[in-house]
């Protein structure tokens, strides 16, 4: 089954040849008033691509980003850092706070231990020691 009019022709040679040979008069004059032409818009601007000035505006903007991109990791790298000194800085305060405590108890400890009055009572009960009195020296002297 045959469409008329679906046959393909060369119109790029009908001023050299009639292609049209053994066609009816009324067809062939509706064949002949169909011309094209060449366009120069839309389809011209189409196939000749990306203009360079939309390819450095898009260049600055990658820039841009990559710049602030690079910006926003050294914040948070320099953030991170920050609290991680902050946390030492925290541990060292309370280990600090924590020795000062110590010392003191330390100190406490140290004053009741050497205590004479305790020296003494330790001596006296566990080892049997007593306590020297003053005695009379005699001096002999020639």
């Amino acid at each position: 089954m045959a469409y008329q009019g679906s046959t393909a022709r060369r119109l790029d040679l009908w001023d050299e040849e009639d292609p049209l040979e053994g066609q009816s008069l009324g067809r062939r004059q509706d064949l002949r008033r169909f011309r094209t032409f060449e366009g120069g818009h839309l389809d011209a601007d189409a196939r000749r691509g990306v203009s360079p000035q939309f390819v450095a505006r898009l260049r600055a903007i990658a820039v841009v980003v990559v710049f602030l991109a690079v910006l926003c990791c050294v914040r948070v790298a320099l953030s991170a850092g920050t609290v991680t000194l902050m946390r030492q800085n925290n541990k060292v305060e309370s280990n600090i706070t924590q020795l000062r405590e110590e010392n003191k108890d330390l100190q406490v400890t140290r004053s009741v231990l050497s205590s004479a009055d305790r020296i003494t009572r330790i001596a006296q009960q566990n080892y049997g020691m007593v306590q020297v009195t003053p005695s009379a020296t005699i001096d002999v002297s020639e």
